[in-house]
C-alpha cells in the first residue's frame, strides 16, 4: 500500500510539475523562482521574473542545476510550503509525508571527452529596462495615360521614433517611466515641378511617470503624470515647407507647446495595465513665436493691450489615465496610453477630453515588427462618435536593453 500511494504522489508530482511556482537550484548555491519548468534530456526549459516582473523564458543544461523545488510560493515570506522537491527520474527518494515527497538529485554528469564546457547562468535581473524602434513607410502611386484625366504621381513617407525607459527596482519605493514618440510624415502630389512637399505629421510626444509606493509590495502609488507636446520643424499655411502662399508660418518648434500635469494616486492591476486618478490637474499652453502668436491661431485670449497671449494655464480637473504594456508570448507587443479629463463642470459625458496612443507591433522575425500606430482625440461635448483619428502602418526595428 505504501509503494502504491508512494507511486500517485510521484505522478501527481510530475503532472502540476509544469504548472507551478517552485524554486530551481544552481550548482554553486544560486537559486531562482521559476514556472512552467521543462525538463529535456540536455536541458531544462523554465520561465523566471525579471525586474519589471515579466515572464522571461530562457534555459539551463542539466549537469548545472541541483534539484527544482515545485510548490507553492509564499510571496511575502518568500518562501516554499508543502513542495516536492523534484529531480531526474535516478533520484532516491529519502523521505514522505502527507504534504511533502523530497526526492536527492543524483549528481549530473559532467560534459566529457572534448566537448567544451559552455556555462549559461541566469542574466542578472536589472532593475531598468530600455527600448527604442525606428519605423518607416513609403508610399507610392504612378500613373500614366489616364484617359478621363491628367495622370497621378504621388510620393508619400511616414517615420517614426519610439523610446522607453522604465525603472522598476522589486520592493523599491520609487518607480519611474519616460517614454518619446515621435512621427514624421510628408508627401508630395506630383514628382514633377509646380507642387510643393506638403507636412502630413509632425508630432512629438512625451509621456513620464513618477510613483511612490505607498509601502512595500503594496500595489497603490503615490505619482505624478507629466505630458509634453509639440513640433520640430517650421511650417507655412498650406503645410508647406516654404512660403508658398506667402501667409507666414503657422506652426514650429515650441509654438505650439503643451504640458500638462496630473498629480494623483495610481493603481497596479496587474504587471501589465496601470490606472491613474489625479484629482485636478492642469495645462500650461504655449506658443513662443512672435509671428505665429500675433495671429491667434492657437491662443485667443488677449491682454489688456489687445495683443494675444503667448501662454495660458488651463485648469483641466479630474483626470484618468489608462497604461498597458502587454506582451502575448514574445510575438505580439501592445503599448496604450488613454487619458480622460474633466473640469467637474459638466460630468465625463458631457465635459471631457480624450486623447490616446496606441502602439501594436508584431513580430516578423527577430527585432524585425509590422506597427500600427493610432492617435485619438476627441471633445465629448461635441460627437462622441466622430472623434479625430490618424493611423499608420509601419515596417520598424526594435531593439531592447
Amino acid at each position: 500500500m505504501k509503494k502504491i500511494i508512494l507511486i500517485l504522489s510521484i505522478l501527481l508530482s510530475l503532472q502540476t510539475f509544469a504548472q507551478q511556482q517552485g524554486t530551481l537550484y544552481i550548482r554553486g548555491g544560486e537559486k531562482v523562482i521559476v514556472t512552467n519548468v521543462k525538463k529535456l534530456p540536455k536541458e531544462t526549459n523554465f520561465y523566471y521574473k525579471d525586474s519589471l516582473q515579466q515572464n522571461v523564458k530562457t534555459s539551463l543544461p542539466n549537469w548545472l542545476i541541483d534539484s527544482v523545488v515545485i510548490g507553492k510560493i509564499d510571496t511575502a515570506k518568500n518562501t516554499i510550503v508543502a513542495n516536492t522537491i523534484l529531480a531526474d527520474t535516478t533520484s532516491k527518494i529519502i523521505s514522505t509525508t502527507t504534504d511533502t515527497t523530497i526526492f536527492i538529485q543524483q549528481p549530473n554528469p559532467l560534459p566529457t571527452g572534448n566537448a567544451e564546457v559552455v556555462e549559461q547562468p541566469i542574466a542578472p535581473q536589472k532593475n531598468y529596462t530600455f527600448n527604442y524602434a525606428l519605423g518607416i513607410t513609403l508610399g507610392n502611386y504612378l500613373e500614366f495615360n489616364n484617359a478621363a484625366g491628367n495622370d497621378k504621381k504621388t510620393l508619400s513617407f511616414t517615420g517614426s521614433l519610439d523610446i522607453n525607459y522604465r525603472y522598476n527596482k522589486p520592493n523599491a519605493f520609487i518607480t519611474m517611466s519616460h517614454e518619446l514618440h515621435y512621427t514624421f510624415g510628408i508627401q508630395k502630389e506630383s514628382l514633377g515641378g509646380g507642387t510643393h512637399l506638403q507636412r502630413v505629421q509632425d508630432d512629438l510626444l512625451t509621456l513620464h511617470d513618477l510613483s511612490f509606493r505607498i509601502k512595500r509590495n503594496s500595489k497603490w502609488n503615490i505619482n505624478a503624470i507629466l505630458k509634453f507636446s509639440t513640433s520640430l520643424f517650421t511650417i507655412y499655411s498650406g503645410e508647406y515647407f516654404s512660403d508658398v502662399n506667402n501667409l507666414g508660418k503657422i506652426k514650429s518648434f515650441l509654438s505650439p507647446y503643451s504640458l500638462s500635469i496630473a498629480p494623483g494616486l495610481k493603481y497596479d492591476v496587474s504587471n501589465a495595465l496601470k490606472i491613474s486618478l489625479s484629482p485636478y490637474s492642469f495645462e500650461m499652453f504655449g506658443v513662443s513665436n512672435n509671428e505665429i502668436s500675433s495671429k491667434g491661431i492657437y491662443i485667443t485670449d488677449a491682454d489688456a493691450a489687445g495683443n494675444f497671449k503667448k501662454s495660458i494655464i488651463r485648469k483641466q480637473g479630474m483626470e484618468f489615465n489608462f497604461w498597458l504594456d502587454k506582451n502575448v508570448k514574445q510575438w505580439l507587443e501592445m503599448q496604450y496610453r488613454l487619458g480622460i479629463n474633466s473640469d467637474y463642470k459638466g460630468g465625463l459625458g458631457k465635459n471631457a477630453i480624450m486623447d490616446g496612443l496606441f502602439i501594436t507591433k508584431a513580430k516578423i522575425v527577430k527585432n524585425i515588427y509590422l506597427t500600427h500606430r493610432a492617435t485619438l482625440y476627441n471633445n465629448l461635448a461635441g460627437n462622441l462618435l466622430k472623434p479625430y483619428f490618424t493611423q499608420t502602418v509601419q515596417i520598424s526595428y526594435s531593439k531592447n536593453f
